[in-house]
């Protein structure tokens, strides 16, 4: 599919348009590829740990990879991953080529309004244009009405960059979109492209793979001998310069106006990741691109745990998230393993299991009924089955409880089973924990901020008194179990409690040690304060 669109075309319309009209799915991860456009040969060794690592980052976080779209240096290179990839029938990886329209040869063969078009792919060596790379599934044509020039989709694609990383990744993880530079060889301009992703904000983590020519070869000898703020030493520097001068036919002047760039890049050398093939650490380029991004987002450690859950990478969480000394807050786990459950992530359930999270603790009835409410994830024919057990229609936003859940083990079992839900015990605590006075027996509970104790009129059946907690170890204000509603009067129970909270009854009358009617008419209760 491909559009032509103006210089200055929103970049809402155009997010708008890769999501509606062309049906694709929002990315975890943006992965913006710049090299050279001239064409050049990559190590064969290289080039296939390039293509491969490649593919696997976009395949195993559902990523988009942008390009130039045009047939020619890097972009070429990247298509034949593509091609190589496609062979296997394996998923389709959205790869969007934003190319400048004046550029692209057998343009005319394009031109028409929700029409398909065959497209030449053989480029003539002796024209000046160029032709899209056949293995990309989208392309976006700027035109800004030059001819045979570059640069007309530069601001373009920078601009849908930063709006794609204003997109939440998931409804359940409030992380953007993630976008990381991947640099392989490229010309002097690939400086000024590292320059201003580096500068951003937030900055634009930056991948260079040293070994493959020009450009990345002088950004890793840089982000190697370097210091922190920029600093080179003369000799060093010199070399350098020499390097800059050789590599792109520059003179001296030019090759110093371009080393001053790349030292400005250099003070945030941080934000850069060399990838070296056969270095420690860094077997595949698919590690380098998103340790670059846990690195380069400077992102705390529960964020980054769910950008690699999103990106279902349990191998990036294990060996750089969950490391010695680690600060986690409090409950900041027990989100993770929700999440983990509702996106059927077991690697990482497993993950957490094995960092100390506690499934007695962690199984709440909120939390299980929000497991069983959850709208991601394969679907499912729960809902169909409680409505046939509740013989009714229910409201699309139906919310099914644990109640229901204990009819339908029931409905299955064929009646020779009770479940525990069911029981008129758990009802009773249910109702009270989540029915519409909830608020008001969190109060009582002690559980809120503490207020002036209300007055509870024993003569009004319909008012229960407090609410019954989920855990055994939860206890009530003042001292009784609960107040049941009764068709001639409000009765109450009492219980010896358990645990250390301090209670204080205060009434004109003598706390019963059995069930029996309330006799006065008001009585006042006090939640410890």
């Amino acid at each position: 599919m491909y559009a032509r669109v103006s210089l200055d075309t929103k970049p809402e319309l155009l997010l708008q348009l890769l999501l509606r009209e062309w049906q694709m799915e929002l990315p975890k991860l943006l992965i913006s590829v710049h090299g050279g456009l001239q064409n050049f040969e990559l190590q064969p060794k290289l080039k296939q740990v390039f293509g491969k690592g490649l593919i696997k980052a976009a395949m195993t976080t559902g990523a988009w990879i942008f390009t130039q779209g045009v047939n020619t240096g890097v972009i070429r290179h990247v298509g034949d991953a593509l091609k190589d990839h496609s062979s296997k029938s394996r998923g389709k990886i959205c790869t969007v080529g934003l190319a400048p329209w004046g550029i692209v040869e057998n343009k005319d063969d394009l031109v028409g309004k929700d029409v398909v078009r065959p497209y030449q792919t053989m480029s003539n060596p002796l024209s000046r244009l160029t032709v899209l790379n056949s293995m990309h599934t989208h392309f976006i044509l700027a035109d800004n009405g030059t001819a045979g020039r570059y640069g007309a989709e530069v601001r373009l694609r920078r601009q849908l960059e930063k709006h794609v990383s204003l997109q939440k990744i998931n409804t359940r993880i409030g992380q953007g979109v993630p976008v990381v530079g991947l640099v392989v060889e490229g010309g002097p301009n690939v400086v000024s492209i590292v320059l201003e992703y580096l500068r951003d904000a937030p900055p634009v983590p930056v991948v260079v793979c040293d070994g493959s020519g020009r450009t990345s070869d002088i950004l890793a000898f840089a982000h190697k001998y370097s210091e922190e703020g920029g600093v080179i030493n003369e000799s060093l520097r010199d070399q350098l310069l020499v390097t800059i001068q050789k590599t792109f036919n520059y003179s001296r002047k030019q090759a110093q106006h371009l080393f001053i760039s790349l030292m400005e890049c250099m003070k945030k050398k941080e934000l850069i990741t060399v990838f070296r093939m056969g270095s420690e650490g860094h077997q595949d380029i698919d590690l380098a691109i998103l340790t670059a991004l846990l690195k380069g987002t400077n992102a705390s450690a529960p964020d980054q745990l769910s950008l690699a859950l999103a990106w279902n990478r349990v191998d990036i969480a294990r060996s750089q998230i969950f490391v010695y000394g680690q600060h986690w807050p409090v409950g900041s786990l027990e989100q993770a393993m929700l999440d983990a459950l509702v996106m059927d992530r077991v690697d990482f359930v497993k993950l957490l299991i094995e960092n100390g999270v506690s499934m007695h603790r962690f199984l709440t009835l909120s939390r299980l009924e929000e497991l069983y409410n959850t709208k991601q994830g394969p679907s499912n024919t729960l809902y169909h089955v409680v409505r046939d057990v509740k013989k009714g229609n229910l409201p699309p936003d139906y919310r099914i409880s644990l109640i229901d859940i204990g009819l339908v083990m029931e409905y299955l079992m064929g009646g020779a089973y009770r479940c525990h839900y069911t029981r008129k015990r758990f009802r009773a605590l249910y109702n009270n924990l989540f029915g519409p006075k909830r608020p008001k027996a969190l109060k009582l509970l002690g559980m809120e901020v503490c207020l002036p104790c209300p007055r509870v009129s024993s003569a009004c059946p319909a008012v229960s008194t407090f609410r019954l907690p989920v855990s055994d170890n939860s206890h009530f204000c003042p001292g009784s179990t609960t107040t049941w509603r009764s068709r001639s009067s409000a009765t109450t129970r009492t219980s010896g409690g358990r645990g250390s909270v301090r209670r204080r009854w205060t009434s004109t009358w003598t706390t019963p040690r059995s069930t029996t009617s309330l006799t006065p008419s008001t009585s006042s209760w006090c939640g410890p304060c």
